[in-house]
Formats: structure tokens, sequence, C-alpha cells
């Protein structure tokens, strides 16, 4: 029986984005086929010696038939020489920056020619695979399957309770607008707090959570703009207070911004407050569109417009988007045992294109 090897340079116990996909995808792939998965869970400054370990654990232990699933597009470089070593089938994830990365030296090696030398590559997004075939690599190479979300985590009983929230008293009753995420300037949390918040009613108090780089300018523009009784900066959170905030939240807000070189490849924050049932408003813009159901998870509305986010903010009223209808539509687009289902379909796709045996990765 074929094996599927999972390789994930980026796993928990480290935090992000990709490391929570790669823990998510690998254990509902498990459920269904025979996978060995080689994890970094240390960090970036572990990424050569785990590089080189996982070198060697696939050159000796791969059998014909095997096949290997890189987690994103940094590991291109090993699956390209794995590739070619043994002869087996290598499909890369990429999720967005790891196709516009900009780097001279990684768009002519990695995109130029590791990725495309790959035997198929997964999109996370259009968006993201669109920017794949801006670069060069042929569409024919790339399928889309998006990111998927554990609703049953996010909407189990007890869980996601007010007092959980940490939010100071006096927030009561107010209208919660949520932001989490790493602040990073394409996330455009300063743009919202600089020309959105002001405009919006007194009742509404944007809540952020997360840090990163942009974390000290959003704190100086809310000082700058007297808004520290509208906006409120948490830092970094736990799961716990997370899930409590999806769930008690009105409204998600996702208010990216065009970065040059950095694109929001999906957005898996937005399909975890739909599953919560917590509608989102979104920039129409990049991934965010296969991420966010216009009209049905969320409303998509013009980047970088203030006058489109706060004439919407205004006007916004619960009966816009039932929250019902909104978290039924996440599980059904989004929810993992369908999305493992289509990662599957599209490793067998990429196997039987090459001439190789496909059927025994079956659900």
């Amino acid at each position: 029986m074929a094996r599927l090897f999972f390789v994930s340079r980026a796993f928990p116990p480290v935090l992000g984005g990709i490391e929570n996909h790669n823990h998510q995808l690998s254990d509902w792939l498990a459920r269904s086929t025979d996978l060995v998965l080689l994890a970094n869970r240390k960090g970036k400054k572990a990424l050569p010696f785990f590089a080189l370990k996982a070198f060697f654990l696939l050159l000796f232990r791969l059998r014909r038939g095997d096949v290997v699933v890189l987690g994103d597009g940094v590991l291109a470089p090993l699956g390209w020489l794995i590739r070619r070593l043994r002869r087996v089938s290598v499909v890369g994830i990429v999720h967005g920056l790891d196709v516009t990365y900009a780097s001279r030296l990684y768009q002519a090696l990695w995109v130029g020619r590791f990725l495309p030398g790959l035997s198929g590559l997964i999109a996370v997004s259009q968006a993201t695979r669109d920017e794949a075939m801006s670069q060069g690599i042929p569409g024919e190479l790339v399928q889309v399957v998006p990111n998927g979300v554990d609703v049953e985590a996010l909407t189990r009983p007890g869980a996601g309770l007010p007092a959980e929230c940490g939010l100071p008293a006096p927030l009561a009753g107010r209208v919660l607008l949520l932001t989490i995420g790493r602040m990073v300037r394409r996330k455009g949390v300063a743009w919202f707090v600089e020309r959105v918040v002001p405009g919006l009613p007194a009742g509404m108090v944007y809540v952020v959570a997360g840090d990163g780089p942009e974390s000290g300018r959003v704190a100086a523009l809310v000082a700058e703009k007297g808004l520290g009784d509208r906006v409120l900066l948490l830092g970094r959170i736990g799961e716990e207070q997370k899930v409590a905030l999806l769930r008690q939240a009105a409204l998600f807000i996702q208010p990216n911004i065009v970065v040059e070189a950095d694109v929001e490849g999906f957005g898996i924050s937005v399909i975890e407050a739909s599953a919560c049932g917590t509608p989102v408003v979104a920039a129409d813009l990049q991934g965010l569109r296969d991420s966010v159901l216009d009209g049905e998870t969320g409303v998509r509305l013009p980047a970088e417009d203030a006058d489109a986010w706060i004439n919407y903010l205004n006007a916004w009223t619960p009966a816009a988007l039932p929250r019902e209808r909104v978290a039924t539509a996440t599980a059904q687009a989004f929810s993992w045992p369908s999305v493992a289902q289509r990662y599957l379909e599209a490793i067998r796709t990429v196997v039987r294109r090459e001439g190789r045996q496909a059927e025994s990765l079956s659900l």
C-alpha cells in the first residue's frame, strides 16, 4: 500500500497560519491514508537541520508508489531533488508568499526552477494560483483547494463563553468589531484605525488581537487619533480567548490593503470567525475572495475605500447576515472532512498524471 509522506517545515507548537494549516491537514489526511509525518517543531532556526534530516529519511524510507506532500513552497528544493533521486510523485502546497517572495534568488530558483519541477502544486486559493501563473508556473500544474476549519472545535458546547473574552466591563453592550491575526502591513489594521474607525458610531468598539511588526504603528495611531475608548489592542492571546472573542463578536473585520510582493493567500482567521457564525467584512482582495463567500459568510468591500467601509458599517444590522446561515455556509464549504477529501483527490490527480498508482490513496 502506498504511503503519504507529509513534510512540514512549519508546525506547532510554533504559532502561525501555515503551522496551523499543516497540523490540521496532516491530522485529517492521517485519518484516511497511511501517513508518515516529518515535521519541524522548533521554528526557523532549526530549518537547515530539519531539511537535511528530512532529505535522508525520504531518501532511505520511500518505496515505489509512495507520495510526498510538501507543506509549503519553501521546501521545493527538497522535493525537486527527491523526485529525481527516488522517482516518486511530489506535490507542493503554495500559500501565497511562497510564490511572491521578493528576492531575485528565490524567484530565479524556487519559482523559476524548483516549484515547476515538482509533480504538481496545490494552491490554497485562486488568487495564489493566479500569482503562480503570473510568475511563469504552468497553470496545468496548479490545482486549487481551500484551507479548512475545525468546526467542531470552534463550536463545541461550553466554549466561547463571554467571561473568557478578557474584555473590560465597560465594553458590555457595545457592538464588537474584531480582528485577529499577525500585525503586518497587508492586514490593513493601521489603515482601518486611521481611516475608518473615526467615522463609525460611538457604540462600536474595535478589538484587535495579535502582534507583529505593525503593532507599534497601530498603537501610535490610536493615541494620535484619541481612540483609546474606541480601539482595544489585546496583543497575543490564547486559544480559549480567541474562540470566545470569535463567538461573541458582532462582525469580524479583515481590512487588507495592497502591499507589493505580499499577498493574502487565503485568510484562515476569516473562516474561523464565520464557522462560529460571526459574519466577516473583508477587503475584496486576493485570497479573501475565496475565503469570504460574499452574501453567505460575509461581505467583501472595495479595498482601501474608507467611505464604502464607513457607510456599510454605519448601516449594518444583525439581520443582514443571520449567524446560523453564516455558520452553515462555512461548514459546507470549509469543514476539514470535505477539504481533506479534496486534497486527496487533487493528489490522486497528480499521481495519475504521472502514470503512477493512485487508487491506494483513497478515503
